[in-house]
């Protein structure tokens, strides 16, 4: 129903990851800026060029991802379990208003999740890179089985090129602002 299922989106994708980053931050005592929510970008303090990435890498995104997307579609052509897209109302307001919702709550959780606090617990291992290009992509790819083995292929390999970005920025505001502007065109 409706109410169950706006209910568990909003328990799952706004108030537990509330909570998780508060207490990362509270009890934690991590610092935002070590999963790459900060003004720094390529080692230099700019929020304009955080913004010019940002604005730069919206399109790159979306194009990325619409195309590996549909390469695997043409592999792996199941629909899987569930489509985001099924509950996407047909009024325009409505239509508007749940593609900005789905944006902003995928974006910045996943960016901060996938990215970001893997980034930041992959410092602990021996190897930090090669475990940060292991686990990120995999966890990304994980999170997406519902929607079929297109998506979780597509998902992996754009997660390999979230991790990329993320190393050379050192910034996780262009992949949430790149990933907010995907899945918002995607679903309205």
């Amino acid at each position: 129903t409706p109410v169950f299922y706006w209910s568990f989106e909003i328990i799952s994708w706004i108030l537990i990851p509330t909570v998780i980053l508060y207490i990362a931050i509270n009890h934690a005592k991590m610092r935002i800026a070590e999963i790459g929510i900060s003004s720094h970008i390529f080692g230099r303090k700019s929020l304009f060029l955080v913004f010019l990435a940002s604005v730069i890498f919206c399109p790159i995104n979306l194009w990325l991802y619409q195309e590996l997307f549909g390469y695997f579609r043409t592999i792996f052509p199941d629909e899987g379990y569930f489509q985001y897209k099924s509950v996407v109302p047909d009024t325009p307001w409505l239509k508007v208003l749940v593609a900005i919702y789905f944006g902003l709550t995928a974006g910045i959780i996943e960016e901060i999740y996938y990215r970001g606090f893997i980034y930041k617990y992959s410092l602990y291992f021996r190897h930090p890179i090669v475990i940060y290009y292991i686990i990120s992509p995999l966890a990304f790819a994980a999170v997406h089985w519902e929607s079929g083995l297109a998506n979780v292929f597509a998902t992996y390999i754009f997660g390999i090129f979230g991790v990329t970005v993320f190393l050379i920025m050192k910034n996780i505001w262009p992949l949430i602002i790149g990933h907010i502007y995907t899945d918002y065109i995607w679903y309205s």
